[in-house]
């Protein structure tokens, strides 16, 4: 299977190794011969740009043949706690997640789905909601998945005080990380499959904030105007493909730290060692800026005047010399 890592094809697995907060994106074309691309498994849309991160990530594209099917929820609501535990909530063009100590601002969501015209031998099994958070004070919160084995429950009815019970065991974990609306998904291929190997029409599913947190998490109902609720099921042959991506510490072990990169205007630079020798190249070797800087301090580069492309950064001070590719976008 292919990807792409910034518009250009690669042959999956790929490994690449990026500075810290370089900015990436990567897409799964579809479709690669009968295979279509079903999602990512961390979420997000097809095409996506992401800032490498401190940490290593694998990013793994799903693939499918075969039928897909989009399910809209039968019944969608969030209770709430305290004060209006009695009350329904079920035609609310919003559905709202918080975990706290206080009832008052302790919500949960259910979505119930029908199941019955899903064979057992579904592939993928993937629940879609579209999100945000209400505010930063809590910048990400994990949501979790359980299952309610209880699916008589009605929209129009369900309040905090006569919600249905959910199984203690969590079937996935999402992390809502922006203010911004976007889909998240959960995988529960492994319960439908189960639920319709037992012959069970109906599934509902129960998402809670992990973490206990002052802001909430607020999804779109099925009342919503678009980007509602979806449950995407997928029967056929399985592929993946997948992308790794590394932080480079070259740089940063021989005590240079360069940043942003890609850069429009302003780079920053700083060193630990007391002077240093900074030298751009350009694509052809042609030496186009050179400038001493002091260490110890972030030192301000200007390059505006540098035309977009690849450059060549040597770094040379007494410990040694280095070299970045720097990517300059003005």
């Amino acid at each position: 299977m292919q990807i792409t890592l910034d518009g250009q094809p690669f042959t999956a697995p790929l490994t690449v190794t990026s500075v810290e907060g370089m900015l990436r994106t990567i897409g799964a074309p579809s479709p690669q011969g009968n295979y279509t691309f079903i999602n990512w498994s961390q979420g997000g849309t097809q095409s996506q740009t992401f800032a490498t991160p401190v940490n290593d990530v694998t990013y793994t594209a799903n693939f499918i043949t075969g039928t897909i099917l989009t399910l809209d929820p039968i019944a969608d609501a969030y209770v709430n706690g305290g004060k209006n535990a009695n009350n329904n909530f079920g035609s609310a063009i919003s559905l709202i997640d918080q975990t706290n100590s206080s009832p008052n601002k302790s919500y949960e969501t259910f979505l119930k789905f029908d199941i019955s015209t899903i064979s057992a031998s579904v592939s993928s099994a993937i629940l879609r909601v579209n999100g945000r958070l209400n505010n930063t004070q809590t910048p990400s919160i994990a949501v979790e998945a359980h299952n309610v084995t209880n699916t008589s429950w009605l929209e129009n009815t369900i309040t905090g005080n006569n919600k249905p019970a959910a199984q203690p065991a969590i079937l996935a974990t999402v992390n809502i990380n922006s203010t911004t609306n976007q889909y998240y998904q959960w995988d529960l291929t492994s319960l439908i499959a189960g639920l319709r190997s037992t012959g069970i029409s109906s599934v509902t599913i129960k998402l809670i904030n992990g973490n206990s947190s002052n802001n909430q998490v607020i999804f779109n109902s099925k009342e919503a105007a678009s980007n509602r609720p979806q449950l995407v099921i997928a029967d056929g042959a399985a592929a993946r493909a997948t992308f790794i991506t590394k932080k480079d510490n070259s740089v940063i072990e021989m005590g240079v730290n360069v940043y942003p990169n890609p850069v429009k205007d302003i780079l920053n630079v700083r060193t630990n060692s007391k002077t240093a020798t900074l030298k751009f190249y350009d694509a052809s070797g042609r030496l186009v800026k050179q400038q001493q800087i002091t260490g110890k301090t972030i030192q301000q580069i200007n390059i505006d005047y540098l035309k977009n492309g690849l450059y060549l950064l040597k770094i040379e001070n007494e410990t040694g010399t280095t070299t970045k590719k720097i990517v300059v976008q003005n």
